[in-house]
């Protein structure tokens, strides 16, 4: 592999199914770092390798037939595949496309029909949108969440102290929590309030923002399962404005993102 002028190429003029424009840097050493993979895997030199599409299609056999002995993930043999396509449009620029829909040539090829049955199989499956935004990120070279804490809305601290000052754990609302399985929004049990998740949106968008109006952005908690005690459903040291939707089903990522608020201890 030639690799520093690989690494050029995708970072000033690759265009991959996932970006609008040429790669990252930290995107592009992971795109080497695959198709390093797959020589190693193979034993081969891609250099004086076939890269036509019939060349590519073999390649991507001979990796699949390997994968377990090479202990190699679905995730992986799906990076190895692109930054395979990727190297070939660097030898050969316009001859393949990473984002190239299956041909009915390839389909009538064993590469064509296991992906089919990759299809096939993700439809039978329930398709999951975190695994989605996940693998994309990952193919990206991104940080999933370094990409919600950079574009997600936090409390200030003085904010958060002076809630807290007032009231217990800088509670919004106090005496309102989330509704669990079964029970009925807006009803009282023992006192409290039950909630789906619009309390904790209006906290965070008036204590934020002092308004209502502010569309595109969703409530996540930060710490898991507090939302269903009172005094932490509407704290707003545990709310974070977060966009778009498919992230507010990130409760790990969120979680995550837990030290980085800085806003106060937690009991």
């Amino acid at each position: 592999m030639k690799r520093e002028a690989f690494q050029s190429f995708l970072v000033t003029a690759y265009h991959g199914p996932y970006s609008s424009g040429p790669l990252m840097e930290r995107s592009a050493s992971s795109y080497c770092s695959n198709v390093a993979r797959i020589e190693a895997a193979l034993s081969i030199d891609l250099d004086i390798c076939d890269l036509t599409d019939a060349g590519v299609s073999a390649l991507i056999r001979r990796l699949q037939a390997v994968r377990t002995q090479e202990r190699l993930s679905d995730a992986r043999v799906s990076d190895c595949v692109s930054a395979l396509k990727a190297y070939a449009s660097f030898v050969a620029p316009g001859r393949i496309s990473e984002g190239e829909a299956l041909s009915r040539r390839e389909l009538s090829r064993g590469v064509g029909k296991a992906k089919a049955q990759n299809v096939a199989s993700a439809t039978r499956d329930v398709l999951d949108a975190k695994e989605v935004l996940a693998t994309a990120t990952r193919q990206m070279g991104l940080s999933l969440a370094e990409l919600v804490a950079r574009c997600s809305i936090w409390a200030r601290p003085d904010v958060v102290e002076e809630i807290a000052s007032v009231t217990p754990h800088a509670t919004w609302f106090p005496a309102v929590r989330r509704m669990r399985v079964g029970e009925r929004r807006r009803s009282v049990v023992d006192g409290i309030r039950l909630d789906d998740n619009t309390a904790a949106n209006l906290a965070i968008k008036l204590a934020v923002f002092g308004r209502r109006g502010i569309t595109g952005f969703h409530a996540c908690h930060v710490w898991p399962a507090t939302c269903y005690s009172p005094h932490y459903h509407t704290s707003i040291a545990n709310i974070v404005r977060s966009c778009p939707t498919a992230w507010c089903s990130f409760g790990g990522v969120i979680t995550a993102l837990s030290g980085k608020a800085g806003l106060v201890s937690w009991p």
